[in-house]
């Protein structure tokens, strides 16, 4: 149930108390008191509202409704409602109003938790307005005429009209933006270039188009970024700011004023070339390519050496030991610092992206593992120049493990994951077959649960199963329970109806002599050529026998009549 309160004019002692109607409430019970007293007046009434007059001035109340039902059954109090009869609103001489009352709190759309509690959306639109207000402090602030914002706390004049810049964001701690469409956020940041941004603390971007992200690093040119941290002392203070200096580039900052990396701008290259900017023969690799500088060292095959990345080649300046680096087509490794020979083991890149290959190969010729990218389709071959798969083995595969004791395994396609339905209906291993560019999916399918599928003939113990079996077994077949499907079932229930007409045993005996089996019965030659159906079998033997029952029962009353017959 909620509670509604409209106080009828300033400094009034008459309040209007509404609420929410209940379903089965025959009246209702409002109560109120003063603020900390013990004591509550009440009103039963059978409307939702309530006039409330009489109320001491400049006094605070709190109040509260209940419902009362039918067979004497009441509710639980709303949640109390506070008001007083005090003047909250003053009025200036110009005409503006503002709360008389300190702890007065505003909300639109709802009762307020804060200063200003706004249910909804809210809207500030239009130029008009300047800064308006200037020096330290903590607060948020709009500014209309420069559509800047600025929210956190200042010490001295950062956020002074004078260090605004059109369309500028500040957030933090003494951040500056005075910029055009600058951002700063952090502590003590600053940003006076335009388009440019300032994250972290004690970072600067004074150039247009600049980004510095950290503690202590100033991108200072245009089109610039410098990332990381200064030069600190022991305990963590900035001593010096990295500084980048270079129009265009990336710096890198580990606890320095010099950069540890610099990536220059390069003047594009064609991918398709093999080097980019040189092809070899005493040429520089890095010619026309503008350089990629670590000002340390980097260790390769634990030798270390200063070295360049030029546009998607590893310059060198000098060997690494236990072998060379060639990029005249690729990645090469020998076993030594000797010239390159038909056994050394080769990276090559080839083709133009986005159809690039990866290749790894010895001496330049059969690639014994290929990475493709076709049409965005990225693709493993092995043994394999031109995989059409996902992976695609080109030679036979053989997985072979030596064995010395214990249980081992050779191949495990192990299915993981928290949903057990999921796991256990994904196909762990799937086989089809494609003729031309018919595509039959599925032939063989093992599910993670342990289930199989098979399509086609299966033949244990067996190498050609018949084409009549879809399962062929040579040997014995174990189990606790054969269950067999007819296709067609006919139970031989019919022998037992009324008109079913037995074989005379006169008949049935001329049959047998001349056939060596009994009538429906396939023959020994038959069963030797074509097996039997197990399903079918068993229902003629069922009808053998249900006959044989009926000749039985037949001759039985004959028994019982010559019987009686001759007792007499």
């Amino acid at each position: 149930m909620s509670l509604k309160l409209l106080k009828q004019g300033i400094g009034s002692i008459t309040l209007l108390s509404s609420w929410d109607r209940t379903n089965n409430a025959r009246q209702y019970e409002l109560r109120y008191r003063l603020t900390n007293d013990l004591t509550w007046l009440t009103h039963l009434t059978p409307d939702t509202f309530v006039v409330l007059t009489g109320l001491s001035i400049d006094k605070a109340y709190e109040c509260e409704v209940r419902s009362l039902c039918n067979r004497n059954r009441v509710s639980q109090y709303s949640k109390a409602v506070w008001f007083n009869t005090a003047s909250v609103w003053n009025q200036t001489a110009t005409g503006d109003l503002y709360l008389a009352n300190p702890n007065a709190q505003i909300g639109i759309g709802s009762v307020p938790s804060a200063k200003l509690h706004v249910l909804g959306s809210g809207l500030f639109e239009g130029t008009n307005g300047g800064t308006p207000i200037s020096g330290a402090g903590t607060r948020m602030m709009w500014v209309p005429n420069k559509s800047a914002f600025r929210t956190g706390t200042v010490n001295g004049t950062q956020w002074d009209d004078a260090n605004i810049g059109i369309g500028s964001i500040a957030m933090g701690e003494n951040s500056l933006a005075s910029g055009t469409n600058s951002f700063a956020l952090g502590k003590n940041n600053t940003v006076t270039g335009s388009n440019s941004f300032a994250i972290g603390q004690q970072t600067q971007a004074t150039a247009s188009n600049a980004f510095a992200y950290g503690y202590g690093v100033q991108a200072a040119v245009p089109n610039s970024m410098a990332l990381g941290f200064g030069k600190l002392d022991d305990l963590g203070n900035l001593v010096s700011p990295g500084v980048n200096l270079e129009t265009g580039s990336l710096a890198l900052f580990n606890g320095d004023i010099n950069p540890i990396f610099i990536s220059k701008t390069s003047i594009p290259q064609d991918w398709g070339i093999e080097p980019q900017g040189g092809t070899g023969g005493g040429e520089d690799p890095c010619k026309g390519v503008k350089d990629n500088i670590f000002t340390g060292n980097i260790r390769l095959k634990y030798t270390s050496g200063t070295v360049g990345f030029c546009g998607g080649n590893l310059c060198v300046d000098g060997r690494i030991s236990g072998g060379s680096l060639h990029t005249a087509t690729g990645l090469y490794f020998s076993p030594g610092c000797s010239t390159l020979s038909t056994t050394d083991y080769r990276i090559v890149r080839t083709g133009n992206y986005p159809n690039a290959n990866l290749s790894f190969t010895k001496g330049g010729g059969r690639e014994y593992l290929r990475f493709t990218s076709n049409n965005s389709e990225d693709r493993i071959g092995i043994m394999e120049n031109n995989p059409d798969e996902s992976i695609h083995l080109g030679a036979t595969t053989k997985i072979q493990r030596t064995v010395n004791g214990g249980s081992s395994y050779n191949l495990i396609i192990n299915t993981k994951g928290t949903d057990a339905n999921n796991v256990n209906s994904t196909k762990a291993l799937s086989i089809y077959r494609q003729i031309g560019s018919q595509v039959d999916q599925d032939r063989i399918v093992l599910f993670s649960d342990g289930n199989a599928i098979f399509k086609g003939k299966v033949g244990i113990g067996i190498d050609n199963p018949p084409s009549y079996a879809t399962l062929a077994v040579n040997g014995v077949i174990c189990s606790k329970e054969s269950r067999v499907s007819l296709v067609n079932p006919c139970w031989p229930d019919f022998v037992f109806e009324p008109t079913y007409e037995l074989i005379p045993l006169n008949k049935l005996e001329a049959y047998i002599k001349a056939n060596q089996h009994l009538p429906g019965i396939p023959s020994a030659q038959e069963v030797e050529r074509e097996g039997i159906e197990l399903g079918k079998m068993n229902a003629l033997l069922l009808q053998k026998i249900e006959e044989m029952t009926l000749h039985m029962i037949t001759l039985q009353k004959q028994i019982d009549e010559l019987k009686a017959k001759t007792a007499k």
